[in-house]
């Protein structure tokens, strides 16, 4: 028996399918330079310029002289940025400022990535103080999500609240008091579960504090002092 043969005898249908199958895969995300340059013209045409701008930066990394596609590049991420601010000055307005927040991160991403391409797209006037003076009011507002949530007890909600806020802390003294404010919590969460009789899990909460405080806060020292065997679970 041949070569060949035997390798069409050890070959199942099976392993052809498979074969197969991961082959039009592969082939499925193959983007030629041609589709990717009429998808990005598309979505511009269809007003979605963050999308076309996309496309466009993919196009260039991998075609850095694709005809018209830095050209467009510009255009569309200029309105894709306008619409941005846009919607950030919107959100603002309305009292919703991790979203306005969110809108403008778009817009400082969006810069980051046409650089990469050498495509020189600069920041609006006045973006820097906007994006600091919204970063405050969304700080500001997530941390009375959270201490309203411990103030009603809500305890996953609070923590949640609190390592959002994190992401905003601007300054030392910010971070300091949010990780007093969320090992309180921990430690109201671990109150609740030990009172519930769900031990194991109030000694898992109490051992957060020790990742959010010093040795020497008057937090850990209750934590270390919970009834055993909680102590011996949560010391590090």
């Amino acid at each position: 028996m041949s070569f060949l043969n035997t390798c069409r005898v050890r070959i199942c249908p099976v392993h052809w399918l498979l074969i197969l199958s991961l082959l039009a895969l592969a082939l499925a995300g193959c983007v030629s330079p041609k589709e990717r340059f009429e998808r990005a013209q598309k979505d511009a045409e269809q007003g979605r310029y963050a999308e076309a701008a996309r496309e466009y930066v993919e196009l260039l990394e991998e075609e850095p002289d694709y005809p018209r596609a830095r050209r467009n590049l510009l255009d569309v991420a200029g309105r894709a940025i306008d619409n941005s601010m846009a919607d950030a000055r919107s959100a603002r307005e309305a009292g919703r400022f991790v979203e306005a927040v969110r809108h403008l991160d778009a817009v400082r991403s969006l810069q980051s990535a046409c650089q990469r391409v050498d495509v020189d797209i600069r920041l609006p006037e006045g973006y820097a103080s906007l994006r600091g003076r919204t970063r405050t009011r969304a700080a500001d507002q997530l941390m009375a999500t959270a201490d309203a949530a411990a103030r009603a007890g809500d305890w996953p909600a609070a923590v949640d609240a609190y390592e959002e806020v994190r992401s905003f802390a601007e300054t030392s003294d910010r971070r300091t008091k949010i990780d007093r404010r969320q090992a309180e919590v921990l430690m109201g969460w671990a109150d609740a579960e030990m009172q519930d009789g769900r031990f194991p899990t109030a000694y898992r909460r109490a051992a957060g504090v020790f990742e959010l405080l010093p040795e020497s806060h008057d937090l850990v020292e209750e934590a270390k002092a919970l009834p055993a065997p909680a102590a011996f679970l949560c010391i590090r």
